[in-house]
């Protein structure tokens, strides 16, 4: 077995590699996403705040972690509008909004969203945002809002020839998802890279379900790839079954994976689409 067999490191990297090739891409660091910013808050701000819609569609929950404050505030919005569809307040840091009028489901064919205007005693606001949908698996058939819904997709490395792991451009990326969805597709399987946030709000409007690897990463750059036997196998030298050495988790890539895991799934949450 392979204990400790790591070219440069263990942390999940997807296909990254430091000798592309065959299936794998490229290396990749730094800021190379989403970039770094700063701002200016008041002593007591929200630190981060989250809106879930319950079953039924009548009841959305509000969670906020502040740093001090009395007060939360919620009106609810369709997304990009002005008038307020719901509003309520109540004492930090958790609110049930009850509403008197369903929220209309999301779904490829209808991609409806809202947005939670969050405020902290009318000093610190966050805008949230939010949908209603309910996935469920039943009898082997997956289900959204209760009906079947067959899942037709493409497999989304996102890497470009001229930036890697970051999109050229804006636009670049919106071509890619416009033309997945005008092909008649209804999913986007995101394979071994995490996108940044205008990715999936992309798919949130355009209604395209998400389904999100977790990046790979482990005791060597090419697990099951490497070249030589890529090229043995093409050859008919040797089969797929044979010389393939176990690999085992070494204690600080599985502590590595989990954290990054559960971090991906913290931050994905708020996106209808995935």
């Amino acid at each position: 077995p392979c204990d400790r067999c790591c070219e440069s490191g263990w942390q999940p990297r997807g296909k990254q590699s430091l000798r592309p090739g065959s299936i794998m891409y490229t290396g990749v660091s730094g800021l190379w996403r989403q970039g770094l910013w700063l701002e200016r808050v008041a002593a007591c701000h929200l630190l981060n705040a989250s809106a879930k819609s319950l079953p039924g569609a009548r009841t959305v929950v509000i969670r906020a972690t502040v740093t001090c404050g009395k007060r939360l505030s919620v009106h609810l919005r369709l997304r990009g509008g002005t008038a307020t569809l719901f509003g309520a307040e109540g004492a930090c840091c958790l609110i049930h909004v009850k509403l008197e009028q369903p929220l209309q489901s999301w779904s490829p064919a209808s991609p409806v969203l809202y947005e939670a205007h969050v405020a902290l005693d009318d000093a610190d606001l966050l805008v949230v945002p939010l949908a209603h949908r309910e996935l469920e698996v039943k009898s082997g058939h997956v289900l959204l809002n209760g009906e079947p819904i067959f899942m037709h997709g493409i497999l989304y490395q996102g890497y470009w020839p001229e930036s890697l792991l970051t999109p050229p451009t804006q636009d670049a990326m919106e071509q890619d998802l416009r033309a997945i969805k005008a092909a008649g597709f209804n999913t986007v399987r995101v394979h071994a890279v995490v996108m940044g946030a205008p990715f999936y709000a992309l798919c949130d409007t355009l209604g395209l379900l998400v389904w999100q690897d977790m990046p790979a990463g482990d005791g060597r750059a090419l697990p099951v790839w490497e070249q030589r036997r890529a090229e043995a196998q093409e050859a008919g030298l040797v089969s797929a079954s044979e010389h393939l050495d176990e690999i085992r988790r070494t204690p600080e890539s599985q502590a590595a994976f989990d954290l990054e895991l559960h971090a991906l799934i913290t931050w994905l949450a708020p996106f209808a689409s995935v």
